[in-house]
């Protein structure tokens, strides 16, 4: 009779510890959630900026409105309805601000300050050993010298053939670790991509140009102390100013002491300022050079929506119905 009680007792006695031990495993869980997302919102070095609560809480907001939107690609747009409301600071998600100022430029990304990137950016383009890829500034310091002299103006002026020169890109004093197959590899993959779609979208524009705007006055929160962090940023896109007539007559800022041009962030700023602009420029003036004066050329069809940006998937994209710019060669001269 005991021995049968006991067998019928065993089963009960484990199923309740079962499930005393599933609510302490979901109550830690729960409290863990509930003590981040009280950190997040008022003790986070982040706090005391502006912004929407649910994307300070967690990076789902921004996931959201990359992935679900029209097809993703949206959370820019959020970001400049975020600025709007919020003003020139805004906190986008939990570690990251976002800027929307270009005199603030040059105190985020001071050429003679060292800084790191997110580390866990690394592998957003799946090539952690390329120079464009590398979180930590001492590293990207010496990949960054070692290819930098074959991007230099003198350099990319210079008529040459298709000779191969990845392998003398690399001097002796560079270490061991930087020569592996793997490294060199990434670093190849970010020389071929990073200007690919960047410079074709911009002959096919015909222009594509950052704001020259400034705010009337300074922003009250720019002069707030934000923690030291990689993860604060602005983009060109939500300052620009789509009027390219103003870069006629050596205009200045409103200072009258700055060219436009200091406010020209498209390459970025700072020790992380892109490699290929000389590239880049030299691309974009022979091929607008080309086409103009060798052809006479009517677009076909195209309309402000088939070139207008719609969504950011890495690159900024038209809407996915676009034709592109085709255009008719009416004549062609030598």
């Amino acid at each position: 009779m005991l021995a049968g009680c006991s067998s019928t007792t065993a089963p009960l006695l484990d199923k309740r510890e079962d499930t005393l031990n599933r609510f302490v495993r979901s109550s830690l869980l729960l409290s863990y959630v509930v003590c981040v997302g009280i950190y997040r919102l008022y003790f986070s070095p982040n706090a005391k900026f502006p912004g929407p609560k649910l994307a300070a809480l967690t990076g789902l907001y921004e996931a959201y409105f990359d992935l679900i939107p029209k097809g993703g690609g949206q959370f820019p747009f959020e970001i400049k309805r975020m600025h709007a409301k919020y003003g020139p600071i805004v906190r986008i998600d939990p570690e990251e601000m976002h800027i929307d100022d270009p005199e603030f430029y040059e105190t985020l990304y001071p050429t003679s300050k060292p800084y790191d990137q997110l580390q866990r950016l690394e592998n957003r383009f799946g090539i952690p050993g390329a120079t464009f890829s590398t979180a930590r500034h001492d590293v990207h310091k010496i990949r960054r010298a070692a290819i930098s002299p074959f991007f230099a103006k003198a350099k990319v002026r210079e008529q040459t053939g298709h000779a191969t020169v990845f392998t003398r890109c690399w001097p002796p004093a560079c270490p061991p670790e930087e020569l592996t197959y793997k490294r060199m590899q990434h670093e190849s993959e970010s020389l071929i991509g990073a200007g690919l779609e960047t410079t074709a979208w911009t002959l096919a524009l015909g222009s594509a140009s950052p704001s020259c705007t400034i705010p009337r006055s300074t922003p009250s929160c720019k002069t707030s102390c934000a923690p030291p962090s990689p993860s604060t940023s602005p983009s060109a896109w939500t300052t620009r100013l789509p009027q390219p007539e103003r870069w006629l007559h050596d205009p200045r800022g409103p200072d009258g002491l700055h060219p436009l041009t200091h406010y020209l962030t498209v390459f970025g700023r700072g020790t992380r300022m892109c490699l290929g602009l000389n590239l880049a420029y030299a691309e974009l003036y022979i091929g607008f050079a080309t086409l103009i004066r060798r052809h006479r050329l009517r677009l076909v069809g195209t309309t402000v929506r088939d070139v207008a940006f719609y969504a950011e998937n890495t690159i900024l994209s038209p809407w996915t119905g676009t034709k592109g710019v085709p255009v008719l060669v009416e004549s062609s001269g030598d």
